[in-house]
Formats: C-alpha cells, structure tokens, sequence
C-alpha cells in the first residue's frame, strides 16, 4: 500500500480536461499493489524493483510472475452528455493487472552460448480513451499535416508511439548470447535479439498497434559496458477532418547506443 502525491504536486501542468481519462486532481486515494513470483530453477535477487534482463549464461532461470495496481478515483473524464450537462465530472477507478514469464538458462556451458526469452500480456484501465504517447530521447518537437490527415496527438511525432493506455498489451523478446569463440576470451559476447509489441487501445478505436525491434548487443565486460544497435519499425495513427482514426504510414527508428555501469 502506497500514498502517490496528488496529480496537482507533480510540477507538471494539468492535462486538459475532456471525455478522455486523465489523471484526476482532486478525491486523492491510496494506492493498492502486489506482485507475485514464481522461480522454479535459480533464484533471481528482488533487492531493488529490477531486474537484471539476462544473466549471460550465469544462471538457469524460469520464472512465472503476476500483479495488479488499484487506485480508487485516480482517474477523471467529461462525462457524455445524455439526460446530464456535458461538463459533469465522471471519476473512474484505475487497474492495472498482468501476468508473464522469463527464460535465461545456458544453452552448452562449456560454449558460453545462453537464450534469454520473455513475454507477457498485460491488461490497462486508466479509464475511458485514455492513451499516453512516449517517446525514449525523442529527437522532434513537431509533425506536419498534408492538410487531410494529422497525427492523432499533439507529442505523437518523432520516435513517439503510444506505449500505455486503456486496452491490452502484449510484449515479447528472444535473444541468442553467441558463444565465447566468436570474439575471444578478451573480445567480449554478442547477443542478437528480436522483440514484438502488440497493442489494441480504446483511444485507437481498437485498431491492433505492432512495433518490432531487431538489434545486438555487444557485451564488451558484461552489464558493466556494452553497445547496442537496435532498429524499431512502428505503427502510426491519423485522424481526419471528422476524427476518424486510420493506420498511418509505417516509420523506423535506428538508435545506437553505449552504456557504461559504474
């Protein structure tokens, strides 16, 4: 049990007010989580809320895994007009469950080659239409119109896509650590990986969102320094003059990266 500071103490400014959920601003209420996990072969350390990813063939690990997030009135939305005036606030509950598994284990120990597999579906109510776009570093601060179709939200340029929202989710990933041979003992590993997102929002009418990722890391000392290649091809989203949404067109990101562990 947790008590989230109130949406009007975040710093940031209050998203404007429609028939889509946002998160409310006033009826505070406490926050209600729990995980649950199942290791069946190696135990996986739970000292801090992460974890490690891959464990580059240093462990057998399977695990099954499940939780929920519960927040009475932690979202609100102008309520449809019907018998009552359109501007009455509607509060909603927010719940968010899911359930996945994990899979390191090494492959041939003497090799050095290990998979590492992940997938899982998660199930998010932030009320009605509610959609949150993300873009990780996004390079862009602007789209444009060709005067029929725009973008569907005012952030949904660049490298955006919308990653959370009312709706379903599924998420998975494989990757091949290749064997010590192929670089060297003092050459570092590779690991080759592909990884799917598959998404139907209410706020896209329900219209399925896939996003693929294909890369390599280059393990040079483990965790502790490695580069990564990867490239995503991602849905988009436009709606027309009377708001109706359609798939745009399909856009790729290439992002290379190196990351360093003090």
């Amino acid at each position: 049990m947790s008590d989230p500071f109130p949406i009007t103490s975040s710093g940031g400014n209050p998203s404007k007010f429609s028939t889509a959920s946002t998160f409310a601003q006033d009826r505070h209420a406490k926050q209600y989580q729990s995980y649950l996990n199942f290791n069946f072969f190696d135990m996986e350390g739970h000292t801090t809320p992460y974890m490690t990813g891959t464990y580059l063939g240093s462990k057998k690990v399977w695990n099954l895994g499940g939780g929920f997030i519960f927040q009475n009135n932690a979202m609100w939305h102008k309520k449809v007009a019907t018998s009552t005036p359109s501007d009455t606030i509607q509060h909603t509950p927010m719940l968010l469950w899911s359930i996945e598994s994990y899979l390191d284990t090494p492959v041939k120990k003497e090799r050095g080659d290990a998979i590492s597999a992940y997938v899982g579906y998660f199930n998010y109510n932030f009320g009605p239409n509610y959609l949150r776009y993300n873009g990780i570093m996004n390079p862009a601060t602007g789209f444009t119109s060709d005067g029929t179709k725009t973008a569907l939200a005012s952030n949904a340029y660049g490298n955006a896509f919308p990653m959370f929202g009312t709706g379903q989710i599924i998420y998975s990933q494989l990757g091949y650590l290749l064997p010590k041979k192929w670089l060297g003992e003092k050459g570092g590993q590779l690991m080759p990986y592909v990884s799917y997102t598959g998404a139907q929002f209410e706020r896209l009418d329900k219209i399925p969102m896939h996003v693929w990722n294909a890369g390599i890391n280059w393990f040079l000392k483990g965790h502790k320094a490695k580069i990564t290649l990867d490239y995503q091809n991602r849905s988009t989203f436009e709606t027309d003059a009377i708001g109706k949404i359609s798939q745009g067109p399909r856009k790729g990101t290439l992002t290379l990266q190196y990351q360093i562990f003090i």
